[in-house]
């Protein structure tokens, strides 16, 4: 009886250590949300994933420089559902390093591993952590339309930030916090931001649910985006450099 006990005992603390263990590694949205370079590939600069369920992939392109493919993304045990590109298999994550295999749906019978490394992030704050998703913009100055026709801004804890347009493309840039306050940002087209007075925007109404951007009297009211959008383009590194948060000119 003692010797029944013993076993059943063992095998209890067995499946105990398998289930903490399977839980340890379960891949998960936090696990995955963050910027992670890539290294040693021709077609793959950098995949993106944030806690809203949004991926943001730039590629290389032969003859045409950069590709930004940005859309929905969900896990799968090991696998990250990549919605109208592919997927993500076999994803391996310790540490700062994430390794794993694409498989892209334009590529049939091809896939590449891939080992890559996250980026820094900001620094977790009450309001960094309540910008940084998919918001969806529902007015321009009390309008339910606004004349640069975005749609979505995506804001990330690795300083991304990205705008998608109705017409199906979509604006990569770059954000930082201007101060320890937190309630103005500064932007850039081009690389890094400065704040220098002339790229930057206010943030008032932040919640998880609301957020307002005020630029040069214009105020855009923002709500939390639960659509399904992708699109992929070139990044219009080619236009005007004096342009707003939404990437049109400052003359517009």
């Amino acid at each position: 009886m003692k010797s029944s006990k013993y076993i059943i005992g063992a095998l209890a603390s067995l499946l105990i250590i398998s289930m903490c263990k399977k839980d340890h590694n379960e891949l998960t949205k936090e696990m995955l949300s963050g910027k992670w370079q890539v290294t040693g590939s021709t077609v793959y600069q950098s995949f993106e994933f944030n806690k809203s369920g949004n991926y943001i992939i730039i590629m290389n392109t032969s003859g045409k420089g950069e590709e930004v493919v940005f859309g929905d993304y969900e896990i799968n045990n090991e696998t990250v559902n990549l919605y109208d590109f592919g997927r993500l298999e076999d994803v391996k994550i310790e540490g700062d390093k994430l390794n794993a295999v694409v498989i892209d749906d334009a590529k049939p019978g091809q896939q590449e591993e891939i080992a890559s490394t996250k980026t820094s992030e900001y620094e977790n704050t009450t309001r960094t952590d309540l910008l940084c998703r998919t918001w969806r913009i529902i007015s321009w100055n009390d309008q339910t339309t606004n004349p640069y026709d975005a749609d979505e801004i995506l804001f990330s804890q690795a300083g991304t930030y990205l705008v998608t347009y109705s017409e199906g493309l979509t604006g990569l840039s770059t954000w930082q916090w201007k101060d320890s306050e937190e309630t103005t940002l500064c932007y850039s087209w081009e690389g890094n931001p400065t704040c220098d007075g002339t790229n930057e925007v206010e943030i008032t109404d932040l919640t998880s649910t609301t957020c307002s951007i005020i630029e040069d009297g214009n105020v855009f009211k923002l709500e939390p985006s639960n659509s399904s959008k992708t699109s992929i383009i070139i990044p219009q590194k080619n236009l005007v450099k004096s342009r707003n948060f939404l990437g049109a000119s400052k003359g517009e």
